[in-house]
């Protein structure tokens, strides 16, 4: 399913009632057809004109001579369906006047604000107002316009409301993708799925990710500070503790989002050795980290005898691993998440 915008498209029906128009065979001379344009459950924004009676809305293509009237807009009869006489109607499409910024796809990435930040309880998350554009043509924008909080149980609508688009109560240790979601008629809601493509509650479909959070294992949110695409744990996470490091490269698993590949992890390092050490983390890639040494350089620095620290920002492949090495089987090393920085769709 598509939302179509097009010229000149305009036909006639004899339909009566506030259901379905069947449409005229042919266009109206000089015109298309909305079977020209549209293909099967394809949307446009339509009107139909009867005398003094009018009608405004989202139609859907339900057959190649059949415009469902699924969401009427505005009309003559107080904003609800009108009831058409079964006389000719004239039936085409337009851009409508409350839906103007679907019109326009400047906004492709779009995100203002929206950020988030743990609520009043320990499994509410607050949303705040901002402006996001859709993540799919024709990247409408979907305006937040009040502090909206969601808690870990199924979605519903309204504030202190449940947000998991999956249904249920969201379990511990998870990670969530949060959303903004948008109807046609502009009206906007949050919620979060363990998908990236979440399902979406009837009526909504338009969608914008911004951002992720984990739930701790007693299924309560993990404290997160947002400043702007910077997110930062409120309790480092210890993803790698040892006292036999690898000289080889390996992957570690570090606590920053899943799913995604633009994500930069903010770790914190800390590493002692008897004699002199070179290490090095880098991004998970397909082309391995080489063992560290003098002759290949160390992004962590050369340790002497003792303790060193180092505070590194590094990408994570859609497993959230980064890969590391040292030069010294023997020594320690402990590499905690501070935090990750995510562009919050901004690169689409």
């Amino acid at each position: 399913m598509a939302h179509i915008f097009s010229d000149r498209v305009r036909q006639t029906s004899l339909t009566a009632g506030t259901g379905t128009l069947t449409l005229s065979a042919d266009a109206v001379n000089g015109f298309r057809r909305f079977s020209d344009v549209l293909a099967t459950n394809d949307t446009c924004d339509y009107y139909v004109t009867q005398g003094a009676n009018w009608e405004t809305g989202i139609g859907t293509l339900a057959s190649a001579t059949a415009l469902a009237r699924t969401q009427v807009l505005a009309s003559s009869n107080g904003g609800a369906a009108v009831n058409f006489a079964a006389s000719i109607k004239d039936v085409g499409m337009t851009i409508l006047g409350t839906r103007w910024r679907d019109a326009t796809i400047g906004n492709r990435g779009l995100i203002f604000d929206c950020h988030m930040s743990n609520g009043g309880s320990a499994t509410t998350m607050d949303v705040h107002a901002g402006m996001v554009a859709a993540d799919a043509y024709p990247y409408p924008l979907l305006v937040v316009p009040n502090l909206i909080w969601k808690v870990t149980s199924a979605w519903a609508a309204g504030a202190n409301s449940g947000g998991n688009l999956d249904g249920g109560t969201l379990g511990a240790s998870t990670w969530a993708y949060w959303f903004v979601i948008g109807k046609l008629d502009g009206t906007t809601e949050v919620g979060f799925s363990t998908s990236l493509t979440p399902p979406l509650p009837s009526g909504y479909v338009w969608k914008r990710y911004i951002g992720q959070r984990v739930t701790d294992g007693s299924g309560n949110w993990r404290t997160v500070v947002q400043y702007g695409d910077h997110h930062i744990l409120g309790t480092p996470g210890l993803d790698l503790a040892t006292t036999n490091a690898a000289t080889s490269p390996t992957n570690v698993t570090v606590s920053v989002p899943r799913g995604r590949s633009d994500i930069v992890a903010k770790l914190w390092l800390t590493c002692s050795a008897a004699s002199t050490l070179y290490g090095a983390v880098r991004p998970a890639t397909s082309v391995s980290l080489a063992t560290p040494g003098t002759a290949n350089g160390a992004n962590f620095g050369t340790i002497g005898a003792g303790l060193g620290v180092s505070e590194l920002n590094v990408p994570v492949n859609s497993s959230a691993q980064v890969q590391y090495a040292v030069s010294v089987g023997s020594a320690t090393v402990n590499m905690w998440t501070a935090g990750w920085l995510d562009p919050r769709g901004k690169d689409l």
